[in-house]
């Protein structure tokens, strides 16, 4: 009678011991982070692993789906976003960016809403982004 084959622990879920190791190309971690300004809480990205791709959430506000990206490896993104919303060239830059640096498909699905949000809330948002892709960068560039 055959023995079930032991299952090994892996980010985002278990997989068969042989599959794990041609699953696991690289050890990729992406922790979720949070920026606050001014004790507010402006957005958070919340990663899950999905085999060796991710699937990021980024929410702000009131939490909802405003856009979704999907970046590859080779750096390109493809966005789809609802009417309206404006998240989707946030979503396509994180997208493209966290893509080739973990060389895995990398899903975000964008959605900030605060009500009557000021255009300084907007650029401290937008710079905000810019220091979570910075600190994604520094930590793919500690790895190599």
């Amino acid at each position: 009678m055959n023995q079930p084959s032991k299952l090994s622990p892996f980010v985002g879920g278990m997989l068969r011991k042989d599959r794990f190791l041609r699953a696991r190309r690289a050890p990729v971690l992406l922790l979720p982070y949070q920026y606050q300004l001014q004790g507010e809480i402006l957005f958070t990205v919340k990663p899950q692993a999905v085999g060796r791709d991710w699937l990021l959430f980024l929410c702000g506000g009131s939490p909802h789906i405003g856009a979704c990206a999907l970046g590859f490896p080779h750096g390109h993104a493809m966005l789809m976003v609802h009417d309206g919303h404006r998240e989707g060239d946030v979503a396509q830059k994180i997208a493209s960016t966290i893509a080739p640096l973990v060389k895995a498909v990398v899903c975000v699905i964008a959605g900030i809403h605060f009500d009557a949000i000021s255009k300084e809330k907007i650029n401290n948002i937008l710079n905000g982004i810019n220091i979570y892709l910075d600190y994604i960068k520094q930590q793919h560039s500690i790895r190599r």
